[in-house]
């Protein structure tokens, strides 16, 4: 949108759920509000290029930050340092993203200073909201909230696909783990019939 200024968003990521859910988050975050300029690093930085400065300036330019928080990720020190380099700037708002079951109680220190939202239709809203707020010009909430649930069955039905995938990944080693104790259990039954 030329000549207004866009509003710099850091989707800070740890962990293979966290990232599937924080590269979907950066495209529909850009879907519902043109003005918004999420940056991933996973996406958003080139092939070869050195890595940690690139962070850090985007970091520093950043007016709002997304932490996206799983259980298996709150105690990661990557995601820790970009939390808390978010915060470094008073003017700079973050926002934790709470991914599948995980409750604000299960949130510690340092993380649990930041506010909490969970990807639900509310959670995703106020979201949105706080993000649109920070721009020099914010859209109007109606024409927002217009576009918001355009694009909301879309996002939440990405998420679900995001945590079945992640489902039946963690369930797989248990599935085959199964099998095998089927098939010794078979192969032993088969073994005292011959004897």
């Amino acid at each position: 949108m030329k000549g207004i200024d866009s509003v710099k968003v850091f989707v800070s990521w740890s962990g293979e759920l966290s990232r599937m859910v924080a590269e979907k988050l950066c495209y529909y975050l850009r879907a519902i509000n043109q003005q918004v300029e999420p940056f991933m690093s996973a996406q958003d930085i080139a092939a070869g290029a050195r890595w940690a400065p690139e962070i850090a300036k985007q970091l520093e330019d950043s007016a709002y930050g997304v932490i996206c928080m799983t259980r298996e990720n709150l105690l990661q020190p990557w995601l820790i340092f970009e939390a808390g380099s978010l915060t470094r700037h008073v003017e700079a708002k973050a926002c934790g993203l709470l991914i599948g079951d995980l409750s604000p109680e299960e949130v510690t220190s340092p993380l649990r200073q930041f506010q909490h939202k969970d990807i639900s239709p509310h959670g995703l809203w106020d979201l949105v909201k706080a993000i649109n707020e920070c721009a020099s010009l914010p859209l109007d909430n109606t024409f927002l909230r217009s576009t918001f649930d355009t694009w909301w069955p879309r996002f939440q039905a990405d998420y679900d696909h995001i945590l079945e995938q992640q489902s039946d990944c963690e369930e797989s080693p248990t599935r085959e783990r199964d099998m095998l104790v089927d098939i010794v259990a078979s192969v032993r039954r088969l073994e005292a019939r011959l004897l």
